[in-house]
């Protein structure tokens, strides 16, 4: 299985860093993580131990259920759903409905975390003002899911 690079940048950063893409002044280099925290407390919250070991033994025991994937762990089964919602949104875990029951599949065991240092990030000079008026509407888009994803990250 292939690891999942996971970047830290504060807010004000990240927030930079979403309106210069969509500005089109920055474009990410492939090795750069798609998923993003505002900390690193943020990020060891969703990757601590247990849930490190949550994915290890949904990918190696592939269970059937969350409810037999909570008594492989030792997990109350709602504690167990909670946390793979979270990992879900986060992009670390797939969750599938089968009728009345949900599986959920690992889409990494093995995580790179990505964190520069303070001001690492710095936007490119900015474009004209005609090049900025045919992407506002991607500005905009960008800066509610950026808005969105760091509140989840919370």
């Amino acid at each position: 299985m292939r690891a999942i690079r996971v970047g830290i940048l504060p807010s004000a950063q990240y927030r930079e860093r979403v309106l210069a893409i969509a500005r089109g002044d920055y474009t990410p280099a492939r090795d750069e993580p798609k998923i993003w925290f505002e900390s690193l407390r943020a990020a060891a919250e969703v990757l601590s131990e247990k849930n490190r070991a949550l994915l290890e033994t949904l990918a190696t025991e592939r269970p059937e259920s969350i409810t037999a994937l909570a008594k492989l762990v030792g997990r109350a089964p709602s504690n167990v759903s909670r946390t793979l919602a979270t990992m879900a949104r986060h992009g670390f875990v797939q969750l599938v409905e089968h009728g009345r029951t949900r599986t959920a599949k690992a889409l990494a065991t093995d995580f790179v975390i990505h964190a520069p240092s303070m001001g690492s990030f710095e936007t490119p000079p900015s474009r004209g003002p005609a090049q900025r008026t045919t992407r506002r509407h991607l500005v905009r888009a960008a800066t509610k899911g950026a808005k969105a994803r760091l509140s989840r990250s919370r």
